[in-house]
């Protein structure tokens, strides 16, 4: 008895056996509250920064604008596949366009969440970054009725002509409702909300690989807003 005394009152640096498990069981309790934040946390400041990225392109974008009369850019709708829809020989880089208005800072354009393997891609694609293979994590214009060699009127006009034609409807569409980039795919985790997407970019975007997430955009009037499905 004496023996089980002394065993039970015995101290590790200070602290009885059971003060440890006790701490340690408090330690392990904290750890997995704290993760599922700190997760969140990371994943939102890569959302805040890819926001970031295109509020950055489209101050470039208003500069380059500025110089060319406010017609937007031609250039190639994904150079790894080649120079389309452009008859040029070589694909022609939105990056290297708009390079003297962003101090041809090229991170500019890379999604910290656009990480090779993430998507389904073929060919040379595979297992890599869209920022990899296009030199910018973010699509360009639409896929119907494109931007290039237009003024946001025009595009904002061709987008009320597509929706009249296939929708029946012919109300107005605002210049501040057309989006100029946005990533290529779903980036970012889910988690964010509905806030400047409209319906009728939903509809008039174009194809495109649906991945469950959050997606940032950036419209002609210079602000950023996000879709989440």
């Amino acid at each position: 008895m004496m023996m089980l005394g002394k065993f039970r009152l015995r101290r590790v640096g200070g602290f009885t056996l059971i003060e440890l498990l006790v701490v340690v069981s408090i330690l392990a309790l904290l750890i997995g509250i704290l993760l599922p934040s700190l997760r969140n946390a990371r994943s939102q400041a890569k959302r805040v920064t890819c926001g970031a990225n295109l509020k950055g392109i489209g101050i470039a974008m208003q500069g380059y604008l500025t110089d060319f009369n406010d017609i937007y850019p031609h250039v190639s709708q994904m150079p790894s596949y080649g120079p389309s829809p452009l008859s040029t020989s070589d694909p022609i880089y939105l990056t290297d366009v708009l390079g003297p208005y962003t101090s041809n800072d090229t991170k500019a354009f890379e999604c910290p969440d656009d990480r090779g393997g993430r998507f389904s891609r073929d060919g040379v694609r595979a297992g890599r970054s869209y920022f990899e293979t296009e030199r910018s994590s973010y699509q360009y214009g639409y896929e119907h009725g494109s931007l290039r060699g237009r003024t946001i009127i025009q595009m904002a006009n061709r987008i009320r002509q597509i929706r009249r034609d296939f929708f029946g409807n012919d109300s107005p569409v605002p210049t501040n409702t057309v989006w100029v980039m946005r990533g290529y795919q779903n980036f970012h985790d889910k988690g964010g909300s509905r806030s400047s997407r409209t319906n009728t970019q939903e509809q008039e975007g174009g194809s495109e690989q649906r991945v469950g997430g959050y997606r940032n955009y950036l419209y002609a009037d210079g602000h950023v807003g996000g879709f989440e499905s």
